[in-house]
């Protein structure tokens, strides 16, 4: 009879369903409750890789992209972390550090701050949009920043594993507030800002304290203040798709 007739005859529960037609349905490998190994892979997981579409993400209003797009490019970890960059604007090749990221950085996958990871946020953004880098070239909407800001953002892809902004906008009333007031431009820029210093958890995945519990080198690079806290040590350590041990 097939599946279709064999799924009308089986109507009592998801799980019939399921046991009619095995091919049809998404499988989850066992939510990922707090403090379980961020290894696993849940529903959403499989959501944000299949059908990106589907998970409600964060619309930004036409006019907070210009200051969201300011405050989550970082100039100075820019030049820090690409001195060729530093060397080409003091030979008068570019005007400025912005200059050079969207004129050849982010097609280089170059990182406009330390919690965007151009070559993780690319390989999210196939699967929602075929093209992210094919068009302005040379200009900021050419880049994978913007593209993260008006289309990325919308649909629930992020640039850094771990970190999810719904969840952290959810979890976080006192930003909440802010952030609908207009006061801060994006969960991703209050993380890099303020929240991964406070010790603020950046998604249901992963958390700072026991991650530093259980990471005495983590521990050490947040004791002496010289990463965002421990997210941005796990960061610092390799511990995040597309980077590596700094």
């Amino acid at each position: 009879m097939g599946c279709r007739a064999t799924m009308a005859s089986a109507r009592k529960s998801p799980e019939s369903r399921r046991a009619a037609c095995p091919g049809s349905w998404p499988r989850r490998r066992g939510i990922i409750a707090r403090g379980c190994p961020p290894t696993q892979r849940n529903f959403r997981d499989w959501l944000r890789e299949k059908r990106p579409g589907v998970i409600g993400g964060l619309r930004l209003a036409p006019y907070h992209l210009d200051a969201a797009y300011a405050d989550l490019f970082d100039a100075d970890y820019y030049l820090t972390t690409y001195p060729e960059a530093a060397d080409a604007i003091a030979a008068g090749g570019f005007a400025s550090a912005l200059d050079h990221y969207q004129r050849i950085g982010s097609r280089r996958f170059y990182d406009p701050n330390e919690f965007f990871v151009s070559s993780y946020y690319h390989e999210q953004a196939l699967a929602h949009d075929p093209w992210p880098l094919s068009s302005h070239a040379g200009a900021r909407e050419g880049t994978l920043l913007w593209h993260y800001l008006t289309i990325g953002l919308a649909a629930g892809l992020e640039p850094i594993e771990f970190f999810d902004s719904r969840w952290y906008l959810g979890q976080n009333a006192d930003f909440a507030i802010a952030f609908r007031l207009g006061k801060v431009s994006t969960p991703l820029a209050h993380y890099l800002r303020n929240g991964s210093r406070e010790g603020r958890d950046p998604g249901p995945d992963f958390q700072c304290g026991s991650y530093l519990e259980a990471t005495p080198p983590a521990r050490g690079l947040a004791d002496k203040g010289s990463t965002h806290g421990a997210f941005g040590a796990l960061v610092r350590l390799g511990g995040v798709a597309g980077r590596v041990m700094v």
